[in-house]
């Protein structure tokens, strides 16, 4: 069993996908990875998947120039799983985004390009928070 803390990555982009789940298992955390709304919500009903965080671009499939996969997304996964610390991870920098995001739940929104620090340091502090 793997002790480290779970992430759900999600990200329609395969390379940026591939790099950020290397990135997080780097620091230390246990990552499973989606391409779109219908994997993530599939990899989150698995009762064998436990994961306290989630990373989700909002830019997904079937539109993925709009946020509203995204943010429909981040929004039935916070209803599966209320306790579930969620932090956007997007290039949909209009604030009313940002503002919706954090209004359904969100933990943090980071703007795309955002640095590994900058996720690493927003992980730790959702972490905190029971």
């Amino acid at each position: 069993m793997d002790a480290r803390l779970a992430v759900l990555f999600v990200e329609d982009d395969a390379s940026l996908r591939d790099w950020w789940s290397g990135s997080l298992d780097d620091m230390g955390y246990a990552v499973q990875s989606a391409s779109s709304p219908v994997e993530a919500l599939t990899l989150a009903r698995r009762a064998d998947f436990v994961f306290e965080l989630a990373v989700l671009d909002l830019g997904l499939p079937p539109h993925p120039n709009e946020p509203t996969a995204g943010l429909e997304l981040l929004r039935m996964l916070l209803l599966e799983r209320p306790a579930l610390k969620a932090i956007v991870l997007t290039g949909q920098d209009e604030p009313s985004v940002a503002l919706t995001a954090i209004g359904l739940g969100a933990f943090d929104f980071l703007n795309k390009p955002a640095s590994s620090q900058r996720l690493r340091e927003a992980l730790a502090r959702a972490v905190l928070f029971p």
